[in-house]
């Protein structure tokens, strides 16, 4: 049976897997398995470093369809950065680390074994909602804030009084809180949680509070995008790393800064659709 995804390198260059000319049969990234230990009872689940195969058929290959199946992967591996497979709005972020070949004496298809690795072996999902400053009545299509990666549904909450967000993924969710300046001490009360960081964003940067299974970081980005690390500045008043809850939660702020929150669905496997 046929497959279908695509690969999406550090540079946003595309690889279209199931549609001419890259065919990929059945293969084993749906396929899960947690480590665990068993001392005194199972306990200790947890996603370890795996690696994953994927059969290709290049039909009627050619020299650049080879070559450029190749540089893509390879721009990643040169630059250690994450590339990233994905199936529907899931993404997995991995390397391609290795390809073994075979058929390419004939004249017309080149078969190749992909062997992809990931450390991180979760797929992500994210739904973004955007909260406008009080004195936004619309929002332009090319604003900065809305220039986040294709694959993300997405909505927009206007009233800092009445705005809600909307947790759907049927449990409680990591995040991304993407906050827009100018502000200072920006505040964030999702339900009964309050969100602080201690520190002033200037016009045109922006501050970006990451809670994830595996990462934590809170960092503010700079006009010249250098990155400095607000980990210290945090509040301490409420943990500013808890995830949001399931359901319907109000949203309350001063009205005064624009900001995103992404809700990250993290799972071991992609939803089937």
């Amino acid at each position: 049976m046929l497959d279908s995804f695509k690969y999406v390198n550090h540079l946003n260059e595309v690889i279209e897997f199931g549609k001419a000319p890259y065919f990929v049969n059945e293969n084993d990234l749906r396929d899960f398995e947690y480590s665990f230990t068993d001392t005194n009872g199972i306990s200790n689940f947890r996603r370890v470093t795996t690696t994953k195969k994927v059969p290709v058929v290049i039909c009627n290959a050619t020299s650049a369809m080879k070559n450029r199946l190749y540089e893509v992967f390879q721009k990643d591996i040169a630059s250690n950065r994450y590339g990233c497979i994905w199936i529907g709005r899931y993404y997995y972020k991995c390397y391609v680390y290795g390809a073994n070949k075979s058929g390419y004496t004939n004249d017309k298809d080149l078969i190749i074994n992909l062997q992809i690795v990931s450390d991180i072996n979760t797929w992500f999902s994210e739904s973004i909602t955007t909260f406008v400053k009080n004195e936004d009545d619309e929002l332009s299509e090319d604003e900065e804030y809305r220039s986040y990666s294709y694959g993300y549904p997405y909505g927009y909450a206007r009233s800092n009084n009445n705005a809600e967000l909307v947790n759907t993924y049927g449990y409680e969710s990591s995040f991304k809180i993407t906050i827009y300046g100018p502000c200072t001490n920006p505040t964030i009360t999702i339900g009964e949680h309050m969100y602080k960081v201690n520190c002033e964003v200037l016009n045109k940067e922006y501050l970006t509070v990451l809670s994830t299974e595996r990462e934590k970081t809170i960092y503010l980005t700079k006009n010249n995008g250098t990155m400095v690390n607000k980990f210290a500045d945090r509040d301490r008043t409420d943990y500013i790393f808890e995830k949001l809850s399931n359901g319907t939660s109000n949203v309350v702020w001063d009205g005064d800064f624009a900001f995103q929150i992404a809700l990250i669905d993290e799972r071991s496997e992609p939803a089937w659709t």
